[in-house]
C-alpha cells in the first residue's frame, strides 16, 4: 500500500499542476469508494473478515495505481533526466514552511491514540482504533473532494473576481457540503455497529460508540 499510494500521489500531483481538478477529484473519489466497496464485498460475500477487508483494500489501491500508471505512460512526457536541480531547489524552499502544517496534521491525526495508549489499556485502544478507522473510511470521500476542489476553486475565484465573489462561492460550497456531510454523519452513526460487525467481528462491536464522535470531528 505504501508503494501504490506514493506512486499514485506522484501522478496526482502532476495532474493537479496541469489544473485537471476534475480528473484528480474523480481518481480520489473512485479510490475511496473502491477502498470501501471491494473490502465490504469480500467480507460480506466471501465471509473472509479482516482477511477480505485487507485483500480488498490492496486490490482497490492496486487498480487505482494501474490506472495512474497507464495515464502517466500515455499522457506525460518522460525523459531520462527527470531532475532539474534549480527546480528542485525552488520546490524545496517553497515547501519547507509546509513542514509545520504536516507535523500539526500528524499530531491531529494520531495524537488521540498516543494519549489513549498512555492512559488506557491496549484493549480499549484497539476498540477505539477500530471505531476511528470506520469513521475515517466513511468520511474520506468528503475530505478528498474538499481538499482537491475547495482551495483551488476559491483561489481562482478570488484571483479573477475578487474577495466578495470568493466569499459567496465559499459560502455556497460549504452549504452544499453540509447537506451531504450531515446525512453521512447521522447515517454512518446509525449503521456503525452493523458495519463493524461485518468487517471485523462481534468482539469489536463496542467500538461503535466511538464512531459518532469521530465522525463529527472529521466532518467539522
Amino acid at each position: 500500500l505504501v508503494l501504490f499510494r506514493n506512486l499514485t500521489q506522484m501522478v496526482l500531483s502532476i495532474v493537479q499542476s496541469q489544473e485537471r481538478a476534475a480528473l484528480r477529484s474523480g481518481i480520489l473519489v473512485a479510490e475511496r469508494y473502491l477502498a470501501m466497496g471491494i473490502p465490504l464485498l469480500f467480507a460480506a460475500a466471501f465471509g473472509w473478515g479482516l482477511t477480505g477487508f485487507f485483500t480488498g483494500t490492496l486490490l482497490a489501491e492496486g487498480l487505482i495505481f494501474l490506472f495512474c500508471l497507464v495515464y502517466a505512460l500515455r499522457h506525460l512526457d518522460w525523459r531520462w533526466r527527470v531532475l532539474d536541480l534549480p527546480v528542485v531547489k525552488e520546490s524545496m524552499l517553497y515547501g519547507l514552511p509546509l513542514l509545520g502544517l504536516n507535523v500539526s496534521g500528524f499530531v491531529t491525526d494520531w495524537g488521540d491514540r498516543y494519549l489513549l495508549s498512555y492512559f488506557r489499556t491496549e484493549a480499549e485502544l484497539g476498540l477505539y482504533t477500530a471505531g476511528y478507522n470506520m469513521a475515517n473510511y466513511v468520511t474520506m470521500f468528503l475530505v478528498s473532494a474538499l481538499n482537491s476542489a475547495l482551495i483551488p476553486v476559491t483561489m481562482n475565484v478570488w484571483n479573477e473576481e475578487g474577495p466578495d465573489s470568493a466569499r459567496a462561492s465559499l459560502e455556497s460550497f460549504l452549504r452544499y457540503y453540509s447537506l451531504v456531510a450531515l446525512p453521512v454523519l447521522f447515517g454512518g452513526s446509525a449503521v456503525a455497529e452493523e458495519l463493524i460487525g461485518l468487517l471485523a467481528s462481534a468482539k469489536y462491536l463496542p467500538a461503535a460508540e466511538v464512531v459518532p464522535w469521530v465522525l463529527g470531528a472529521k466532518v467539522i
